[in-house]
């Protein structure tokens, strides 16, 4: 299964329902770090591809799509703001519901979201749900520098910047 697929989402009967149970303990049980490469891949160059984003359906609303729109997307000034249905900008908003009042978020992403324009509403949530945030910019990106062609100066051998982040939240306690 999916990560972000809404597991109540009938499952065309592959899943028995031990599983299912399973699936569901999961989804209840505490998560503090969440490490990962989630993938990251904006747009495909044509049909032909078949490197489509996907969306995912929910019974409730709350699907990862939803949350993006209604946190990234609705804070974002930007007019075009396709970037945020990249798959690396659902995972983070999911490792950030995830891991509740407290925990790390660790990923290796796209680089984009340091200043793309269309991420200013990520940037504006990640500052106001993490205590602290650790960017390391290994950049690379040889469409922002053609001077860099080819797959040789990024750390991944790709064409597209990197960066290995580090959220972490802390649960506020009350002192009395």
């Amino acid at each position: 299964m999916d990560t972000f697929e809404d597991q109540r989402i009938e499952q065309l009967g592959l899943f028995t329902p031990e599983n299912m149970k399973r699936v569901e303990r999961q989804r209840e049980s505490d998560l503090f770090v969440v490490i990962g490469n989630p993938p990251y891949n904006v747009g495909q160059l044509n049909e032909n591809d078949n490197n489509k984003n996907r969306k995912y359906q929910t019974k409730n609303k709350t699907g990862i799509d939803d949350r993006v729109a209604a946190t990234y997307a609705k804070a974002s000034k930007a007019t075009l703001k396709n970037s945020l249905s990249d798959p690396y900008v659902k995972a983070i908003r999911w490792a950030s519901d995830r891991i509740g009042d407290e925990g790390v978020v660790a990923f290796v992403t796209n680089n984009s979201f340091i200043d793309g324009i269309a991420f200013d509403g990520m940037r504006q949530y990640l500052e106001q749900e993490f205590d602290q945030i650790y960017v390391f910019d290994l950049g690379g990106n040889i469409r922002k520098n053609p001077k860099l062609s080819g797959t040789t100066h990024n750390v991944f051998g790709i064409q597209v910047g990197v960066s290995v982040n580090i959220f972490i939240r802390r649960k506020v306690i009350d002192e009395e």
